[in-house]
């Protein structure tokens, strides 16, 4: 039986053997794991350890530090610190400045920093006499009721340190996004977290559409993976708040209504896909190629490219509402999608070979 998970049971073990057994595999196939690497290098390493306490060290330390074992230059530092970090000894981030200064040392302080924003109502409660007498009662309901966190909750949360680090990481792994749509308060800015957003009783945001053009993003022949949905939202709202003239998104767990401009989209999750709809066919080329690029980033970024989906577009044949694949759907240039008079065709399309690596605001430029 092929399975895409590895069943444990942690009453009597069972599975644990096969778990190691399968990590020990991948491990010795991994490049660096045979490779020689100059013995100041650990060196170096064992100094970044050396106060027990510490969870993270400052780039500006670890050069510090390089140089009393005689490495001296900013490019052999990367190759260390970049080995290490594939290793799991460190964890070391460097697409933006923020995050390129700082060493983790400790996995678990960020696994503690992130779950005092991400974390169950229920299950992990806040300590409601300390919320009250920072006057924060408001902005934790907020939090809950919309996901819509505030720097003043975060800076409280994370006690005032390394608050740009934590909020740079969340956003480019798309934990979170800027929430330009209330505006400031006194100078406090708000971020979306749709991993907080729960499903919304008595709404008819879940009603199949009527009037508009769908497509699918259908991931059932293997698996959509909790969190690509949200990740999704993430990208569309950050777009949408740039984009002139855009209302304030509708959003619950499963379902998400943005709008470009004056352009509405909507996204929705169903089991393993996730269903286009858009109002205007002389848009819908576009956002279907903006989505499909969005995508990408996403298994590029934070999927380690293993996600896998197949396209179909819904079609009126013969008087009947039905599903017609990629391939199908652009031999017959189906329209609107395929439709090859379209002036926006192919903007918004962002080839996924440009979207790996790329920066989050220029990816998002782009679009």
């Amino acid at each position: 039986l092929d399975l895409v998970f590895f069943p444990v049971s942690n009453l009597n073990r069972a599975g644990i053997n096969e778990v190691r057994k399968k990590l020990d595999e991948v491990a010795f196939k991994q490049r660096f794991v045979n490779e020689k690497i100059p013995v100041r290098w650990i060196k170096c390493l064992d100094m970044m350890f050396e106060d027990e306490s510490a969870s993270f060290i400052y780039m500006k330390d670890v050069r510090t530090l390089g140089k009393t074992v005689e490495i001296t230059s900013m490019e052999e530092i990367d190759m260390m610190l970049q080995l290490f970090h594939d290793l799991g000894m460190i964890i070391h981030f460097t697409s933006t400045p923020t995050l390129n200064d700082i060493v983790t040392l400790s996995p678990q302080w960020l696994i503690d920093g992130l779950s005092k924003i991400i974390r169950d109502r229920e299950l992990h409660k806040y300590n409601a006499k300390k919320i009250r007498d920072v006057g924060l009662e408001d902005e934790v309901q907020k939090m809950f009721e919309e996901a819509i966190v505030s720097l003043d909750l975060m800076e409280y949360f994370w006690e005032h340190n390394t608050v740009e680090f934590l909020i740079d990481l969340m956003k480019r792994t798309l934990l979170i996004s800027d929430w330009a749509f209330d505006g400031q308060h006194d100078g406090n800015s708000f971020f979306l977290v749709p991993s907080l957003l729960h499903e919304q009783k008595n709404t008819n945001q879940n009603q199949k559409p009527t009037n508009v053009h769908r497509c699918s993003f259908d991931f059932s022949s293997s698996w959509l993976p909790n969190g690509v949905f949200q990740r999704l939202v993430c990208l569309c709202v950050a777009h949408s708040a740039n984009q002139k003239g855009s209302q304030r998104p509708k959003l619950d767990q499963s379902n998400c209504k943005v709008w470009f401009g004056s352009d509405e989209v909507g996204l929705q999750q169903d089991g393993d896909q996730i269903l286009v709809s858009v109002a205007d066919a002389k848009t819908a080329s576009r956002y279907y190629g903006m989505l499909k690029s969005m995508l990408f980033k996403i298994n590029s970024d934070t999927m380690k490219s293993g996600l896998e989906w197949n396209l179909f577009f819904e079609a009126n044949v013969n008087g009947t509402r039905s599903w017609i694949n990629h391939d199908d759907a652009k031999k017959q240039e189906l329209s609107p999608w395929f439709d090859k008079s379209a002036d926006d065709l192919k903007k918004g399309d962002v080839e996924g070979s440009l979207v790996k690596n790329t920066d989050l605001n220029v990816f998002l430029d782009s679009l």
